[in-house]
């Protein structure tokens, strides 16, 4: 499930969005300085993470959050012996 990721900045600037210390995505701001990220967390280890933007080329930080993913417990699927 996505996650939109909102927030502002210098009108028409280039960001990045991090998740932990990879660049996962990224865009312009838009003219009327904000921006809306989708990100989608794949197959991550469960605990937090720092989901960070920030103006492409530099540090600055335009937003800082922290992503909880889940233990996710295995879901147990029929298999063709027990259809049988």
């Amino acid at each position: 499930m996505p996650v939109v990721v909102r927030g502002a900045g210098p009108p028409r600037a280039a960001y990045l969005l991090y998740f932990g210390d990879r660049a996962v995505g990224g865009g312009s701001i838009g003219p009327d300085g904000t921006f809306s990220a989708r990100l989608v967390v794949g197959r991550e280890r469960a605990g937090e993470y720092d989901l960070t933007v920030r103006l492409r080329g530099t540090r600055q930080v335009l937003l800082q959050l922290t992503c909880a993913v889940p233990e996710v417990t295995p879901t147990l699927l029929p298999t063709a012996r027990g259809l049988r």
